[in-house]
């Protein structure tokens, strides 16, 4: 039963509702699997939205992925706060500082 609402939330991450790829992000974080999974398989997901035609999906993947600094990758973060268009660098920031303290003390 699980794996069949793992593979409903990933699509949910490109759903054409605005609405419910914020949701699926969320939900993904939240379920009851091992910190490898979610590392390995769901951040590098959830990472892509950081380039989501909507703000409140940026920043709903800005705000989860701080949860997980560790393995965030700086470059996307950087990226995404370049981004002119971007309108909700703030999160981004407070991402990237995450990641870059977090990362600083993992290595």
């Amino acid at each position: 039963r699980r794996e069949v609402l793992v593979d409903i939330l990933k699509s949910c991450l490109s759903d054409q509702n605005k609405k419910v790829r914020p949701a699926a992000i969320s939900m993904l974080l939240r379920l009851d699997v091992p910190t490898e999974r979610i590392n390995s398989e769901f951040i590098p997901l959830i990472v892509t939205r950081l380039e989501d035609r909507s703000w409140r999906v940026r920043r709903a993947a800005a705000l989860r992925l701080s949860w997980y600094p560790t393995n965030v990758p700086i470059e996307d973060v950087a990226q995404a706060i370049a981004n002119p268009e971007n309108k909700v660098k703030r999160y981004f920031t407070n991402l990237l500082r995450r990641a870059v303290q977090y990362q600083a003390i993992g290595k």
